[in-house]
């Protein structure tokens, strides 16, 4: 599993060393793949679960790490993040959320996938879905999870989608 991380700018490296000290109570091999591949981001690559990661999470308090977003899987295109929801979670109400970086529109993203999952007859549901995706385009990929509503909330440091 991927774990990207938000920061200030600048902090980016106080932020990785932050989530790494609790990660690596889990999983000792808990790995950088980037710090600061944008200002204000970076990214990790641990074998911890997502349940894991949220209960080590709950018990501290960050002074660095904005929002700590577990990513599953790894894509070069929509249409295999459409065959990874029809797979895990068709016929639940979903949302879409996915940033705009790396020349990638986030919200031209959300809307593809949208049409392509209502054209399946799936509901999108924007404010109380089971399940929210989220797709973080880094460089020349899209990273997914396929998050519980509250789970996303959590991990995004959010009151609501």
């Amino acid at each position: 599993m991927f774990i990207l991380l938000t920061s200030k700018q600048r902090k980016e490296k106080r932020a990785v060393e932050e989530i790494m000290s609790i990660v690596f109570q889990k999983d000792p091999s808990i790995n950088i793949i980037g710090i600061q591949i944008k200002p204000g981001l970076s990214l990790l690559e641990s074998k911890i679960s997502i349940n894991d990661l949220k209960s080590l999470l709950i018990k501290v308090k960050r002074a660095y790490a904005i929002k700590i977003i577990p990513l599953e899987y790894r894509f070069k295109k929509i249409e295999e993040i459409f065959s990874l929801i029809q797979e895990k979670i068709y016929n639940k109400k979903v949302a879409i959320r996915c940033s705009s970086r790396f020349n990638v529109k986030g919200h031209e993203v959300e809307k593809k996938l949208g049409l392509m999952l209502n054209n399946i007859n799936m509901k999108i549901d924007l404010s109380q879905p089971d399940f929210v995706i989220a797709i973080e385009p880094i460089m020349d990929h899209l990273y997914v999870s396929i998050l519980e509503l509250k789970d996303y909330l959590f991990f995004t440091n959010k009151k609501r989608i």
